[in-house]
């Protein structure tokens, strides 16, 4: 009985340089996948923190208004004594 053998080429073959070829290939791409990946967590996180800044910016002109409100409050009640 002979078996089915396959050649360079045929469909199902192992090509030249085999499975490290194609391990590299993999390898490759995954690399590219995670820099990409890495890259957009990057993108997002600067955003994150751009945004914090504005929300932290509008908390510090909120406290200086509840601020000068308390401040107005204390020189009208002290005016009224």
């Amino acid at each position: 009985m002979l078996g089915s053998q396959s050649s360079a080429g045929d469909t199902g073959s192992v090509r030249p340089g085999g499975e490290a070829a194609s391990d590299s290939f993999q390898k490759r791409e995954q690399a590219l996948e995670n820099m990409y990946i890495h890259q957009r967590e990057l993108e997002n996180l600067k955003k994150i923190q751009e945004k914090l800044a504005r929300h932290r910016a509008h908390l510090e002109e909120l406290d200086m208004h509840v601020g000068e409100m308390v401040e107005a409050k204390t020189e009208a009640v002290e005016k009224g004594k």
